[in-house]
């Protein structure tokens, strides 16, 4: 007989989920707040434009992401790089370079020993291993100190930093260095490749891959613009209620929604200590994502730039033409929240003509377009990152309780804030949840 399951969240996680426990013969319902699925990855058009745009996360690093690939070549889709960079402008250490890399004679010494401080780091971490279980406290400091543990020069100190914050967040956000110690053990221990494999979108983009996998799935029934209120569960049985009062009894659940709104779901009985204190420190960074149609900036464009001395932006790339237009993307490690409520407002042109121009004197910004992930009441913060501490908690985080089993980038066991640590997730949480419920 066919028992029932709910999936709370139809980001890739819980789609991922509900397809892989539809595959083992439950009944599967998704609850998702939004009015969409994917979660913290939202493909749209760019306003008033035929101009397709990832307003949340898009990129995707090749078979080295063997979630995420597996998925790629199982619904027979394919990746389609980013337009190459031929120009540059980059803002480190007070200077302005025009270089590909931006590094003069007089920073070589100080990048070689950046480099070997974090690949003699990195090489630490084991990435077929979960990164809670292996004895990784001494790299659990703040990105800041853990930098600070050699003698660079200004412009080495901001090139690391640009390539760091935009993963672990700004220092006011405690994020740990293990966030990008992490990101370069699996990328096999290497810089080179974290900077040379991600630029790879899909072909269709995240849209083609998540509705894919949902359409792979067989009884799953999906209701949108529903937020669950409260989970009940024992031992034997499980009861979701939502908001508007309705009720889906299940043999079990699956809680696939961003750490940062775990507080908003009742859960009896609640939640166990890890999750509650892994949830306190707030995983998800305040980053921002921006997109600008603009003149007068050249094709091909790709700045790196000290957030602090560009108005908000670490990173602006050119993404294309549009009506005549240059379609720039902005990256900036801090978008508003209550500890920085002067942060970049992605949606804001006069803040987004400021960073622009910083990088490109003379640009000039018509029009912006792309989401707040951060007064996103169903993310709270945009992607995720270890914080300081975080550690102690990672596993209890994931662990299941009664007949929950949790899912999301956020505690995944390898690609953490990326669509393949979200898909793994799933499979582990659909797979955990399935012997929970097979064995009761």
């Amino acid at each position: 007989m066919s028992k029932d399951i709910v999936v709370i969240g139809a980001g890739f996680a819980g789609v991922t989920a509900a397809r892989d426990l539809s595959e083992l013969g439950y009944r599967v319902t998704i609850l998702e707040a939004r009015d969409r699925i994917g979660g913290r990855t939202h493909r749209r058009k760019f306003s008033d434009t035929d101009a397709d745009i990832e307003v949340g996360g898009g990129w995707f690093a090749g078979p080295i992401q063997r979630h995420a690939h597996r998925e790629v070549v199982r619904y027979g889709l394919n990746y389609k790089a980013d337009p190459p960079l031929t120009t540059f402008s980059h803002l480190l250490g007070g200077k302005r370079s025009e270089a590909a890399i931006p590094i003069e004679a007089d920073d070589y010494l100080a990048f070689e020993r950046a480099s070997f401080h974090v690949l003699n780091a990195a090489q630490h971490l084991n990435p077929e291993i979960p990164i809670d279980q292996q004895p990784l406290k001494s790299f659990d400091v703040t990105w800041e100190e853990f930098l600070g543990q050699v003698e660079l020069t200004p412009t080495i100190v901001d090139l690391f930093n640009t390539h760091a914050i935009d993963g672990c967040g700004p220092t006011h956000e405690n994020g740990s260095a293990l966030t990008v110690l992490w990101n370069t053990a699996l990328f096999g221990n290497s810089i080179v490749n974290w900077t040379t494999l991600t630029d790879q979108q899909l072909e269709g983009g995240t849209n083609a891959l998540i509705e894919a996998i949902l359409g792979g799935a067989t009884n799953v029934e999906l209701h949108l613009e529903t937020t669950v209120m409260s989970v009940q569960h024992d031992e034997t049985r499980a009861k979701v209620t939502t908001v508007d009062g309705r009720v889906f009894e299940a043999d079990g659940v699956v809680v696939a929604l961003p750490v940062n709104v775990w507080k908003t779901v009742e859960f009896d009985p609640p939640l166990g200590h890890d999750k509650i204190a892994g949830a306190a420190l707030r995983p998800g960074v305040h980053g921002a994502k921006s997109w600008a149609l603009v003149k007068n900036v050249p094709a091909g464009f790709f700045g790196y730039g000290n957030y602090k001395v560009t108005n908000g932006v670490s990173m602006l790339i050119d993404e294309g033409e549009v009506d005549g237009y240059r379609l720039m993307m902005a990256f900036s490690p801090a978008g508003i929240s209550e500890e920085n409520p002067d942060g970049f407002d992605p949606l804001d042109i006069a803040s987004v003509q400021a960073a622009i121009e910083a990088f490109v004197p003379g640009a000039e910004v018509v029009k912006v377009d792309g989401h707040d992930w951060n007064a996103d009441p169903y993310s709270d913060g945009s992607w995720s990152a270890f914080k300081v501490g975080e550690l102690d908690y990672l596993g209890g985080m994931r662990k299941p309780e009664g007949r929950l089993t949790f899912a999301g980038s956020d505690i995944c066991r390898g690609w953490i804030s990326w669509i393949d640590g979200a898909i793994e997730s799933g499979t582990y949480a659909a797979a955990e949840l399935d012997r929970i419920v097979s064995q009761a």
